[in-house]
C-alpha cells in the first residue's frame, strides 16, 4: 500500500485527512467465505432463501479485482474507490453495477434460465463464453483477488460487503 501523498492532486480529500491507497498486486485467487457471499447476494438485491440459483453472481462479485485505472483506497475506516484517470471516487466498487445487471439478467430468465452446461452444477455460473461474463469496463469475472487485506467496515447497513472484508 502507498500513503495520501501517492493520490493525485486535485483528489477531493479533507485537510490533514490520511487517505492510504491499498495495493493488489501480488494477490491471488481466493474462494470467498459463505457469510461474504449472502452478505454481499443481499447488498446487490438477491435474496439467497429465493433466489439461490443467482448466488453464483455474488460469489464472483464479492471477490472481483478492482479495475484499472481504479485503485481501492482507505482514509479512517472508510474504503473508496478512486480513478486515477478522471479523479472519480466511489464508495462502491466499480464492478457493482456489472453484477447487478447480470442478476437483472439471470433474475428475468428465472431458476429455470439457469445455465446446465455438461458438468455444471446448480448455482454454478455460466460457460466463460456466455456474453454475460464478457468484459464490461474491466470487470472480467475470469481473475479473482481478495481485494482489501485487513480493511475495516465504518458499521453503515449501506456500505459495500467488501469494505469489511478481510
Amino acid at each position: 500500500s502507498s500513503s495520501y501523498e501517492d493520490v493525485p492532486e486535485g483528489a477531493q480529500t479533507p485537510a490533514g485527512s490520511h487517505v492510504e491507497v491499498l495495493d493488489e498486486e501480488g494477490e491471488s485467487f481466493r474462494e470467498p467465505t459463505e457469510e461474504e457471499v449472502l452478505e454481499y447476494a443481499e447488498f446487490v438485491g438477491i435474496d439467497p432463501e429465493s433466489e439461490p440459483h443467482l448466488l453464483w453472481i455474488a460469489r464472483e462479485g464479492v471477490v472481483a479485482p478492482v479495475p484499472k485505472p481504479w485503485k481501492a483506497c482507505q482514509e479512517g475506516d472508510e474504503v473508496f474507490y478512486f480513478n486515477f484517470e478522471t479523479q472519480e471516487s466511489l464508495w462502491d466498487h466499480p464492478c457493482d453495477a456489472h453484477y447487478r445487471s447480470l442478476i437483472d439478467k439471470y433474475r428475468a430468465l428465472g431458476p429455470e434460465g439457469e445455465p446446465k452446461d455438461v458438468g455444471q452444477t446448480p448455482g454454478s455460473p455460466p460457460d466463460s463464453n456466455d456474453d454475460a461474463r464478457a468484459s464490461a469496463g474491466g470487470c472480467e469475472p475470469t481473475t479473482r483477488r481478495q481485494e482489501l487485506a485487513g480493511g475495516a467496515s465504518s458499521g453503515s447497513a449501506a456500505s459495500s460487503p467488501r469494505s469489511s472484508r478481510s
